[in-house]
């Protein structure tokens, strides 16, 4: 699928990169907001601080899979980045 124009203009302006997907990532951004919202709904709504945490965390999956299933990512963003190096135990 092609991706929206607007995202080419943040390619261009180095907003965004192109990348290629990673195989499972979209799978599992879209299980994390699955995940994320189930507890949410479990959450006394007397706990605004802790359904508010859950609804952004959810909606930021949902947003990185958008991003993996057109192929960019914001720029300097994790696992692509030179500098990130894992611990190594």
């Amino acid at each position: 699928m092609m991706r929206p124009s607007e995202y080419d203009n943040l390619i261009r302006t180095r907003a965004l990169e192109e990348v290629p997907q990673t195989p499972g990532a979209i799978e599992g951004f879209l299980k994390d907001a699955a995940e994320s919202l189930e507890v949410a709904r479990t959450v006394d709504v007397k706990r605004p601080k802790q359904r508010f945490i859950l609804a952004y965390e959810g909606f930021y999956s949902l947003v990185q899979a958008v991003l993996e299933f057109y192929s960019v990512r914001t720029k300097e963003s994790g696992r692509n980045w030179p500098f990130f190096e894992p611990q190594r135990t």
